[in-house]
C-alpha cells in the first residue's frame, strides 16, 4: 500500500498525513512540487524531516514514471532488519505466520 500526501502546506496537512502513513506501515511518497510552506527554509526542513522519517521524496515528473515496483518497501526492509536482530523496540507478538509490533497509540 502507498500513500501520496499532496496538499499546499507541507508543515501541516502533508507532514501529518506522511507521518500517519509511515506509522501505519504505508510507503509514503511526497511530491515535492505539489506542496509548499510559508518560506523556502520551512519547506526544506519539513521535506528533510519527512525523508528522515521514511518518506520517499520525488517531484511530479518523476511520479509520472512511478509504479509499485519503483518504490522500495521501506516498512518491509525495516521489519526484515528487526527480525534479523535480537533487539526488539517494544513487545513482540506473533500470530501463526504473521509477525507484528503492537500499536501503542
Amino acid at each position: 500500500l502507498h500513500s501520496f500526501p499532496t496538499r499546499r502546506s507541507s508543515d501541516l496537512c502533508v507532514r501529518t498525513t506522511c507521518y500517519d502513513a509511515i506509522a501505519l506501515e504505508y510507503n509514503a511518497v511526497v511530491l515535492t512540487d505539489c506542496c509548499s510552506s510559508q518560506t523556502e527554509e520551512i519547506q526544506r526542513v519539513n521535506l528533510e524531516d519527512m525523508e528522515r522519517a521514511g518518506a520517499l521524496l520525488m517531484d511530479s515528473a518523476a511520479f509520472a514514471a512511478y509504479g509499485p515496483e519503483t518504490v522500495p518497501d521501506l516498512s518491509a526492509a525495516i521489519r526484515e532488519e528487526m527480525l534479523a536482530s535480537d533487539a526488539f523496540p517494544e513487545p513482540f507478538k506473533t500470530d501463526g505466520d504473521t509477525v507484528s509490533w503492537t500499536d501503542r497509540w
